[in-house]
């Protein structure tokens, strides 16, 4: 896999793409009734490319308050369940604490109607707290720094 890092002004409409690959439903049961949307303050965003194009995207971005960095994450319908979204978290950790090494943790969001995702997180992953408002809500996880800038993730950009 490779990273690319899409332009801010591009981001919207890639994410419009994703939308319509998944279902603009779909998308947003996942990330909110907002999405898709631009890129927020400080957001960065990477395609994801694999065999036959791209895969996935992967955006990070540092909360403008607490030590930490929030992560997100899709695959396209086409590789979803082959392993592209383990190998792509893995890549965000590394790249998370490379960007931002003050950061303390990397935290992720899981939709509540989302259960295999949220079962899935909830095997793996720290559960570090949740919303229910607007519902379904959603659960937080995340992943403490133990790289304080020692690594990029492996990227290849």
């Amino acid at each position: 896999m490779t990273y690319e890092e899409i332009p801010a002004e591009r981001v919207l409409s890639f994410w419009e793409g994703f939308g319509r690959a998944v279902g603009v439903e779909n998308l947003r049961k996942a990330y909110g009734d907002y999405w898709p949307r631009g890129p927020v303050y400080g957001e960065k965003v990477w395609a994801v490319w694999g065999e036959g194009g791209v895969i996935g995207w992967v955006s990070l971005r540092p909360d403008p308050v607490e030590p930490i960095v929030w992560m997100a994450l899709g695959v396209w319908p086409r590789y979803n369940k082959m392993g592209n979204s383990k190998a792509i978290f893995k890549w965000s950790i590394g790249r998370a604490f490379y960007l931002y090494p003050n950061a303390q943790a990397m935290f992720w969001a899981v939709n509540n109607d989302n259960l295999d995702l949220l079962n899935y997180n909830k095997g793996t992953s720290p559960v570090v707290g949740g919303i229910h408002f607007p519902q379904p809500g959603f659960t937080y996880f995340a992943v403490k720094n133990k790289y304080r800038g020692g690594s990029d993730g492996g990227s290849k950009v």
